[in-house]
């Protein structure tokens, strides 16, 4: 599904658009520069629940894995938590009780240099994991709520 900004109503639906074209269009959310969006896909056919499921799911996955990314802030800065980084992230948690301060590169800025952030002690550190943790544990499970509750009915099924 393609992102479509500048909407600011929800609008969930499968729309006929021509004699065999369908447009479906699902979510209401915002990115991380506040702007809102909604996702759109279109059908050359009239397609089944399970083929409009599918592309929710998709899309559900992708908001997902997005917001787990760049959806996290730490003392104003927003976080890069790539699976990468937050399996980092415990390790050092637990490997480095002597080795503060700690500096660590927690983003890029538009240009591409690197933001640190320096933890001053294995508390303040232990705070950022466990609520970098808690970031990607509730928005997990928000995506899988939104799974969930996905509603034939509300695409005319």
């Amino acid at each position: 599904m393609e992102k479509i900004y500048g909407t600011s109503v929800r609008q969930d639906g499968l729309h006929k658009v021509g004699r065999r074209n369908f447009t479906l269009f699902y979510g209401l959310y915002t990115d991380e520069r506040g702007n809102k969006f909604e996702y759109r896909h279109t059908f050359d056919h009239n397609p089944t629940w399970e083929e409009v499921k599918a592309v929710l799911v998709e899309a559900i996955n992708e908001h997902t894995e997005e917001t787990i990314l760049n959806g996290f802030e730490w003392n104003g800065q927003r976080v890069w938590l790539s699976e990468r980084n937050q399996r980092d992230f415990m390790m050092m948690e637990k490997l480095t009780q002597e080795a503060y301060p700690l500096k660590l590169k927690i983003n890029e800025d538009s240009n591409g240099e690197p933001i640190y952030y320096t933890f001053v002690s294995e508390e303040e550190f232990a705070v950022f994991s466990k609520l970098s943790s808690q970031h990607v544990t509730d928005t997990l499970q928000a995506g899988w709520d939104e799974k969930d509750n996905l509603n034939p009915a509300t695409f005319g099924f």
